[in-house]
């Protein structure tokens, strides 16, 4: 009687456990699951062409909204979590002009400028969603590539606009020409990056964005496309990134031979992880001070000094003085690329073997 009386919570808490245990075990595979997608939503570009700010922060806080989407019952594509941004990007300018204005929303000052903070923070955590959703889904199509970027330009404008017309209205005169300045610095900082990006990936690793693409392949396209539908968005975006890809290269100076790139990329063909090795450490140290010049550097100052106005309203001023000084990177980017052998890698170390 008693041995039974004493065997009684042993026998409850058995019964627990057996009961608990295909909980805990569904909730162990699901954690592990989830983590898998949270790690492979993580696992973008090499780590030595990423914007330090985007791998140690907006892409982790980026890479749980975009687990988040993978379990959705809905598919959402990568273009509708970009045109999403865009809205949100736009919104952040809306609430900067009523910061100063009190139109057309007349909100507080101090309220405006928090959540227009708050919104351009918000858009550069979604400018990395999209692209992890595409990777982690399989949802990515190159045009979508084109379009994150037209949105990126979408967004800046507006904002170093309002940026602008905020200055000259509290300081008196005219700031405008401060904020386009700061305006184009911006983009052609990011065109940089990218141009020596994509060029260091080509070479160090097995990846890149661009995949070999030249002025003329892409211009080919275009013509392909406008030929089946010269207003449908294909023909559209490829029309726009022709005209970006010139520009880059009239930016660079590597002016996009074909030829010597062709060539290239046949040798890379052949190339080992020896030679990629190789090329990392001839060249990481451009890479890594090219990242500087990347959006989310640019956009870092943006929310940080929108935030910052809230206190002190010439935060404005010195986020233009940030940028603008950022120039003194983009040209010492432009100094080591230039005067390196990055193009012709391949080349190069043939000539070491």
């Amino acid at each position: 009687m008693n041995c039974k009386v004493q065997d009684k919570p042993g026998l409850i808490a058995r019964n627990i456990r057996a009961k608990s245990e295909p909980l805990l075990d569904y909730l162990i595979e699901g954690t592990t699951k989830c983590n898998n997608r949270y790690q492979k939503a993580m696992s973008t570009k090499m780590y030595d062409v990423e914007e330090l700010v985007d791998y140690y922060f907006h892409r982790r806080l980026a890479a749980v909204v975009a687990t988040m989407i993978s379990y959705l019952p809905v598919a959402i594509t990568p273009n509708q979590i970009t045109i999403l941004g865009l809205g949100i990007g736009w919104s952040a300018a809306l609430f900067l002009y009523d910061a100063e204005f009190h139109s057309p929303l007349n909100l507080e000052s101090k309220t405006s400028l928090f959540v227009a903070s708050l919104l351009i923070f918000s858009w550069i955590i979604l400018d990395c969603v999209d692209g992890q959703v595409a990777r982690l889904c399989g949802r990515g199509t190159r045009t979508g590539r084109i379009l994150d970027g037209l949105a990126d330009s979408l967004v800046i404008i507006p904002n170093f606009y309002v940026m602008g017309q905020v200055m000259s209205s509290h300081y008196g005169g005219s700031y405008m020409p401060l904020a386009v300045v700061g305006g184009v610095s911006t983009w052609l900082h990011a065109a940089i990056y990218d141009k020596v990006k994509n060029v260091y990936m080509e070479n160090a690793s097995s990846q890149s964005e661009c995949n070999g693409e030249t002025i003329s392949s892409v211009h080919a396209e275009y013509l392909i496309a406008k030929e089946k539908n010269a207003y449908s968005l294909d023909s559209v975006l490829l029309g726009i990134y022709v005209v970006y890809m010139k520009m880059q290269a009239a930016v660079i100076h590597s002016a996009s031979r074909a030829s010597v790139k062709a060539a290239s990329h046949g040798l890379l063909a052949s190339r080992d992880d020896q030679y990629r090795n190789w090329y990392r450490k001839q060249h990481g140290y451009i890479v890594r001070v090219a990242s500087l010049l990347g959006l989310s550097t640019h956009v870092v100052g943006l929310y940080v000094g929108y935030g910052a106005a809230v206190f002190d309203c010439n935060a404005i001023f010195y986020v233009q003085l940030y940028v603008i000084f950022m120039n003194a990177t983009a040209v010492y980017t432009l100094f080591l690329y230039t005067n390196s052998n990055m193009l012709q890698g391949p080349t190069f170390y043939q000539k070491t073997l």
